[in-house]
């Protein structure tokens, strides 16, 4: 929070906008970068409405970002060179939408590498976050269908900081989506025929979850003597299985989490705006 913007400022006030313990004085690097004066005279004056937050602001609203994947906000303040300057840290991503490439990996992490105390607030604003959608089993061929593939996180809280603080806040239009699990592949499965003897058929296969990739989709139904494949979940929502046929259906894949490691961030504003569990 800012410091006050006119009448009696002291050296506490400054002191408690900047977190320190102990005595600190006009002349400290950390006073002199809050009040934006490294060298010279200085006064209280200076520090009127000053606050000690770092505001860092990705706005891809021009796609000055293009289709942004597998965002780790540490690596990118390491790329990107962004200099730590403050325990404060308010990084705000807006009219952005940020996928996966694979079912392994969150669209969104916090990261890891953060100085020690800091106080770091992730702020979303007209954004989305999409994991990854499962991929559907295989059908059986004289055997069962294959399992489908869990659906991936939408975001991770990749770990704690150490003497700090995590907020993740959702403002508005903001949605979280996990990856739905695929469907389940279908039995395999045969038919005899007296004349030709028995034909052998492959199951269908499932259908993927909705994910990055788009929404979800049904599975395939390749022959009336096999079973059908199972539809892929909808976001953060399991895959249905495969249907039995002479052998068992594939299990629909589990869905992917909204948020991994939810329990280490304060989440303010995520009401109605996820899908898939908070793990």
């Amino acid at each position: 929070m800012a410091l006050q913007s006119s009448g009696a400022i002291s050296l506490l006030d400054i002191r408690t906008e900047l977190g320190a313990a102990g005595a600190i004085s006009l002349g400290d690097t950390a006073v002199r970068t809050l009040g934006e004066v490294p060298s010279g005279a200085i006064s209280m004056s200076n520090f009127y409405g000053k606050s000690d937050l770092q505001e860092v602001v990705f706005d891809n609203a021009a796609a000055a970002w293009g289709t942004p994947q597998d965002w780790n906000l540490w690596n990118i303040f390491v790329y990107l060179g962004i200099a730590i300057t403050s325990k404060n840290i308010k990084v705000t991503l807006k009219n952005i939408t940020i996928s996966s490439t694979a079912t392994s990996i969150p669209a969104l992490e916090t990261g890891t590498g953060w100085p020690t105390g800091t106080n770091l607030h992730v702020y979303l604003q007209n954004a989305s976050v999409l994991g990854r959608g499962g991929n559907g089993g295989a059908g059986g061929f004289k055997a069962a269908g294959a399992p489908g593939g869990a659906g991936g996180a939408a975001m991770r809280i990749t770990g704690a900081i150490s003497g700090g603080t995590i907020k993740v806040e959702l403002g508005a239009t903001c949605y979280i989506r996990a990856g739905g699990g695929g469907g389940g592949g279908g039995s395999g499965g045969s038919n005899y025929v007296a004349q030709d003897g028995t034909s052998y058929f492959t199951g269908g296969t499932g259908g993927r979850g909705a994910g990055t990739l788009g929404a979800q989709t049904a599975g395939t139904n390749p022959s009336t003597y096999s079973g059908a494949g199972g539809s892929g979940g909808s976001y953060g929502a399991n895959g249905a299985n495969g249907i039995a046929n002479d052998y068992a259906g594939g299990t629909g894949g589990a869905a992917g989490a909204a948020l991994v490691n939810n329990s280490l961030a304060t989440k303010v504003g995520w009401s109605g705006n996820y899908w898939g569990a908070l793990a």
